[in-house]
C-alpha cells in the first residue's frame, strides 16, 4: 500500500511525482528522495506479482546484479528494498531523453553511422554485464534509452534486467523458470523458444542484431502476423538478408548484422567484444562530409563517449593550393565525361539509323502470311480445398469435474490427441481456478522438444491470478508428445 506525505503518494522514503511507464511485472515512476531531494526513477513491483516468490527473487536480484556493473551504458541502480507492507522497489538514475523504440517510431530508420555507434555503445554495456555472468535476454528498442545530457549529447544505456539470467556460484541458484518464454518474440534468439535454460550471452548478440537490422532498414528480419507464425519461421527459415531490406547499407555492415542473426549460436560472434571489434573496424573507415568517426574504447568512459551517439569532429581545412588543384581536377573530369557522352550519343544515332534501314528492307521483302487460329487455353482447374487444422474437443465434464470446458488445437508437429489427453488431465486442477466470475480465454503455448509447455503469451498478457492458475494447471499436466509445435487451449470456467 502507498503511504501519503503532503498529499503525494510515497513508497518508503521516495515521493512519487508521476508515472513514466508500466509493464507486465511493474510500473516505473518519476520520484524524489524525501530526505536528499534527489530525482530518481522508481520501479515498483505489481501487487499481483508479489505472491510469486520467483518473480520477487528475480526482481531484487536484478537490483543487486546491476548495481555491481558500473558501466556508463547501463542504467545505474541507486537503491532497492521492500516496504514494511511487503512492496518491492528499485530506485534508478532518472534519465532525460527517449528510448530507441520512440525514436524509431518517429524517424523510421537511423543513419548508418548512428546505428553503428549505437551498436557499439550497447555492446560496451553487454561486455560488462556478460563479464559478471548476466545475460539480459530481453534486449529491444524499448530497453535501450538514448539519454540526453544538458548539452544535448546522447548516450545509449541498457534498461530493464528484470528477466535477466544471473550466473551464481551455485548453479542451482541461477534464476530461470522452466516452462516460461522470457523475452519479446521478435528480438528473441531461436534457442530461447526451445532451450531457455541453456541460453547464454550469444542470445543477447542475436537480439542486438535484430535491433540493428530494424534501425538500419525500418523492418524486422522476419515477416509474420501471428506469434505462432513468427516462432515457426524463426525455427525453420533464415532471416531476410539486410542487403535486400536496406540496399543503401554497405555489404560490410550487413555482413556483421547477418552474422549476429545466425540461427546457430556457434555461427554468431562468440562474445560481445568480438562483435564490437568488427563494428569498430568498420566505424574507423566511415566518414561523412565534415565528420570523422573515430574508434571508441569498448569499456569505460572516453572523450568521444561523453559526447554521445554520433559525436562529430571537424575536418582540417585544406590549404589554398590544394583547393585549386582539387577544383581543376574536378573540371578536367567533367570535361572528359562530356566528350565521352557526346561520342556515345553520335554512335548510338548512327547504329539506330542502320537498324532502321535494315528493318524497312526486310519488311518490304517479306511475304504476307494469313494469321492462323488462336489456340484457346483450357480453363484453369479450381484449387483443391485445404482441410482446416483438426480441433480435438475434450470429452464433456464428468460428475466430479463440473464447470470446466477445454478445447485443444494443435499446430505444427504437435500431437492433437496428446494435447486433448493433457487437457483432460488438467481438468481437476482447472476446477480449482474457478472464482466468483466466469472466465474464458484462449492460451497459446510453445511445445518444446521433450514435450514441455512454454507460455507464449506471458510477455504480453495482463497480470491475472486466474490466468496464472490456468497456465500452471495446464503446464503441470504435461509433458505432451516430444514433437515441437504450437498448442492452443480454449478454456472456459463457469462462475463458482
Amino acid at each position: 500500500m502507498l503511504a501519503r506525505v503532503r498529499d503525494l503518494p510515497t513508497v518508503d522514503r521516495y515521493v512519487l511525482e508521476g508515472e513514466i511507464g508500466r509493464g507486465g511485472f511493474g510500473a516505473v515512476y518519476r520520484a524524489r528522495h524525501a530526505v536528499l531531494d534527489r530525482k530518481v526513477a522508481l520501479k515498483v513491483l505489481h501487487p499481483q506479482r508479489q505472491g510469486s516468490g520467483s518473480v520477487l527473487q528475480r526482481f531484487l536480484r536484478e537490483a543487486k546484479a546491476v548495481a555491481q556493473l558500473g558501466s556508463p551504458h547501463i542504467v545505474q541502480v541507486l537503491d532497492a528494498d521492500m516496504t514494511p507492507d511487503g512492496r518491492a522497489f528499485i530506485a534508478m538514475e532518472l534519465l532525460e531523453g527517449e528510448d530507441l523504440a520512440a525514436r524509431l517510431a518517429r524517424t523510421g530508420r537511423l543513419p548508418t553511422h548512428r546505428a553503428v555507434r549505437l551498436g557499439r555503445e550497447v555492446l560496451a554495456g553487454l561486455i560488462v554485464a556478460h563479464a559478471h555472468g548476466i545475460v539480459h535476454r530481453d534486449l529491444k528498442p524499448g530497453n535501450v534509452f538514448l539519454a540526453r545530457d544538458a548539452r544535448g549529447n546522447e548516450t545509449a544505456k541498457i534498461l530493464d534486467f528484470g528477466i535477466s539470467k544471473v550466473r551464481t556460484e551455485d548453479p542451482g541458484e541461477e534464476l530461470t523458470r522452466t516452462g516460461t518464454m522470457l523475452g519479446t518474440p521478435h528480438y528473441m534468439a531461436p534457442e530461447q523458444f526451445t532451450a531457455s535454460r541453456s541460453v547464454d550471452a550469444r542470445a543477447d548478440l542475436y537480439s542486438l542484431g535484430t535491433l540493428l537490422y530494424e534501425a538500419l532498414s525500418g523492418r524486422f528480419p522476419y515477416d509474420a502476423d501471428t506469434l505462432e507464425r513468427l516462432i515457426a519461421v524463426k525455427l525453420s527459415e533464415p532471416p531476410a538478408p539486410l542487403a535486400h531490406a536496406a540496399p543503401d547499407v554497405s555489404h560490410a555492415i550487413a555482413d556483421v548484422v547477418m552474422r549476429a542473426l545466425a540461427d546457430d549460436p556457434a555461427r554468431r560472434y562468440q562474445s560481445a567484444r568480438e562483435m564490437d571489434d568488427a563494428l569498430a573496424e568498420l566505424e574507423s573507415t566511415m566518414s561523412m562530409p565534415g565528420v570523422v568517426l573515430g574508434r571508441t574504447p569498448s569499456v569505460g568512459p572516453s572523450p568521444s563517449a561523453s559526447r554521445g551517439i554520433g559525436a562529430t569532429t571537424p575536418m582540417a581545412k585544406p590549404g589554398r593550393s590544394r583547393a585549386v588543384t582539387i577544383v581543376l581536377g574536378i573540371a578536367l573530369v567533367l570535361l572528359m565525361f562530356g566528350f565521352a557522352m557526346l561520342a556515345l550519343t553520335i554512335a548510338g544515332v548512327w547504329f539506330a539509323g542502320r537498324e532502321l534501314d535494315a528493318w524497312r528492307q526486310d519488311t518490304a521483302a517479306a511475304p504476307l502470311v494469313e494469321p492462323g487460329p488462336v489456340p484457346v487455353a483450357p480453363p484453369p482447374r479450381a484449387p483443391e480445398a485445404i482441410a482446416p487444422e483438426p480441433i480435438a474437443p475434450v470429452a464433456p465434464a464428468s460428475a466430479d469435474v463440473v464447470g470446466v470446458r477445454v478445447v485443444a488445437t494443435a499446430m505444427g508437429m504437435a500431437d492433437p490427441s496428446a494435447l486433448s489427453a493433457l487437457a483432460e488431465r488438467a481438468r481437476p486442477a482447472l476446477a480449482r481456478c474457478r472464482t466468483a466470475s466466469p472466465y474464458r480465454e484462449e492460451l497459446t503455448f510453445v511445445v518444446m522438444t521433450g514435450g514441455a509447455l512454454h507460455d507464449g503469451q506471458r510477455a504480453v498478457a495482463m497480470p491475472s491470478a486466474t490466468r496464472d492458475c490456468v497456465v500452471d494447471a495446464l503446464v503441470g499436466a504435461g509433458p505432451v508428445s516430444p514433437m515441437p509445435g504450437i498448442a492452443r487451449f480454449l478454456v472456459t470456467l463457469d462462475a463458482s
